[in-house]
């Protein structure tokens, strides 16, 4: 984790600097009866905001994000998209330094049976480095699924505002099909 103190500068310079990435391309790995993995992309309100004195915060998905997966939910493959929502509350602890968030998914995963609904309450913590080309970065903790992503803030720069929008890639592995079951919390629909 960063020093509390250099995260002001790091900040400034992460948001102002162009994005070095471009576009992301996505190539999964997994087939069909490996499992359920996808990699989504979303935008994300949270209000009041993110900022360097900790405090809660809630963050929601502006619209749902855009999921494309590779894989098999339950035996059935995937036909490739999807959507996904997300609603969460950050720790009182949390600041621009880090801190962690407790929240629900809600999937909606294409399969040549037709579509089915995911939910799956999360936590989340962060600040680690950046693994898919965001600025910051962290990892989710489900019974459901395992996972991680990077956000990009939108609007603030946790300097002199807090950060209450951001643009967020995400990975999701819902594991083999021995276990992409309905695990302990996991709604399916």
């Amino acid at each position: 984790m960063f020093n509390r103190l250099l995260m002001p500068t790091f900040v400034a310079l992460a948001t102002t600097a162009p994005a070095v990435c471009g576009s992301l391309t996505f190539t999964p790995t997994a087939s069909a009866g490996e499992g359920l993995h996808c990699r989504g992309e979303m935008s994300d309100t949270l209000a009041p905001g993110v900022a360097l004195e900790p405090g809660p915060s809630d963050i929601h998905t502006a619209a749902p994000g855009v999921l494309t997966c590779r894989g098999s939910w339950k035996g059935t493959p995937v036909t490739g998209h999807g959507s996904y929502t997300m609603a969460a509350r950050f720790d009182d602890d949390s600041s621009c330094a880090g801190g962690s968030a407790r929240g629900i998914f809600r999937f909606v995963v294409e399969t040549i049976s037709g579509a089915q609904t995911i939910k799956a309450p999360f936590t989340f913590t962060f600040f680690e480095l950046p693994r898919r080309g965001g600025l910051l970065g962290g990892s989710f903790h489900s019974e459901t699924f395992t996972g991680g992503f990077d956000v990009t803030p939108t609007a603030g720069n946790c300097v002199t505002e807090p950060v209450t929008a951001d643009h967020a890639i995400c990975d999701f592995d819902f594991g083999s099909p021995a276990v992409a079951t309905p695990r302990k919390g996991a709604d399916l629909r």
